[in-house]
């Protein structure tokens, strides 16, 4: 009934994670992850997101609003 995405925190600046979830009937859907999962020391979360519409795309930060020294793992698929 849902997909898990992990996403992990590889750099030394917490961030909140803005996951849009693209779907095969073109709709997507906005995740927010806030800060304060890494805050705490974390350095990997899981978020659940519905499985249909079946999902086409995930993107982290599409709009590149927050620092990121590597772009290319920010999609899936890639």
């Amino acid at each position: 009934d849902s997909v898990e995405v992990v996403i992990d925190n590889r750099g030394k600046a917490p961030m909140p994670v803005k996951l849009v979830v693209t779907r095969a009937d073109s709709s997507a859907d906005t995740v927010m992850v806030p800060v304060d999962v890494w805050l705490g020391g974390a350095k990997r979360t899981t978020v659940r997101v519905a499985r249909e519409p079946t999902v086409k795309r995930i993107e982290i930060d599409p709009g590149n609003e927050f620092p990121d020294i590597d772009r290319s793992n920010q999609r899936w698929p890639r």
